[in-house]
């Protein structure tokens, strides 16, 4: 991952295992303790988790009208996944807050656009 796009809390792969960024020093990334320790990697090292239609599902997506687009529900936000062969594009609104983004199928890209209009949902990550 190209560092500076790293933010706390997203999902990576590394060494073909799930992980999470706990925190960020320069161009290294501090990940949750595995096995009680923490693990300090370069950020470059970490890989993007790819966004699916099993991972929007199993984290309370719903599959739209039309195809390749999902959506999430709640009383207090509306979350809004669009996905072609390109890429995605994510909408998410929490009361007057809005935020765009759109960029590769990436669930950092889900998980940064939902943060930023303050969206705390913790996203379920799987690699198969």
């Amino acid at each position: 991952m190209k560092p500076g796009n790293v933010q706390i809390g997203d999902h990576y792969l590394l060494e073909g295992r799930v992980v999470t960024v706990v925190g960020i020093l320069e161009n290294l990334a501090v990940l949750m303790p595995s096995r009680g320790f923490m693990q300090v990697v370069r950020q470059k090292d970490l890989q993007p988790i790819p966004v699916t239609p099993e991972i929007l599902e199993k984290n309370g997506f719903v599959p739209m009208s039309y195809e390749d687009c999902y959506e999430m529900k709640r009383e207090s936000f509306r979350v809004r996944v669009f996905m072609d062969e390109e890429g995605m594009m994510v909408v998410a609104d929490r009361g007057e807050d809005s935020a765009q983004k759109d960029g590769r199928r990436e669930l950092q890209l889900l998980q940064q656009a939902m943060r930023f209009v303050g969206i705390e949902q913790k996203l379920e990550a799987s690699h198969g």
